[in-house]
């Protein structure tokens, strides 16, 4: 009777593979956390930097002082006095953005969390730091006697 040939792999093959797929997502899930992580709190710096950049034009447009606040780990813009119509005396010219359900991070100031431009584009918050962690990752912006983000 002539020998039939099976194709196909053997049990101890597939488990092989399915062991070295284990071991190799073993050492690579922390590194893809950690980029990730790092990704996030990076994001969330970046969103601040934009935030105060758009503070700082419609300062100098408007001739309004704008307040870019990070108090309960959300970025508000807002801008007195109000030109909108509305109640209230400030307009509210982006957010709030909550960054913790954003980019997962959590932001803290260093010695306020009240980023201030008066009307010419000048930062009246110098020597402010914004901390933006997660996960025992930290990045930080800080603003120059000029107004100016210092990376």
């Amino acid at each position: 009777m002539p020998r039939v040939s099976r194709a196909g792999f053997s049990l101890i093959e597939i488990l092989m593979v399915i062991v070295l797929m284990g071991i190799m997502a073993g050492i690579g899930f922390p590194r893809m956390r950690d980029a990730l992580v790092k990704s996030d709190v990076k994001s969330a710096r970046a969103e601040a930097m934009l935030l105060y950049a758009r503070g700082r034009a419609s300062a100098q447009e408007s001739g309004r002082t704008v307040t870019l606040d990070f108090s309960g780990n959300r970025a508000l813009l807002t801008a007195s006095p109000r030109l909108l119509a509305g109640v209230g005396t400030i307009d509210t010219l982006a957010g709030p953005i909550n960054l913790v359900t954003t980019y997962k991070v959590t932001a803290a100031g260093n010695p306020a969390p009240t980023l201030t431009i008066d009307p010419r584009g000048f930062g009246t918050s110098a020597g402010t730091t914004i901390t933006f962690s997660r996960s025992g990752y930290s990045d930080s912006i800080v603003v120059s006697n000029f107004g100016r983000i210092i990376h």
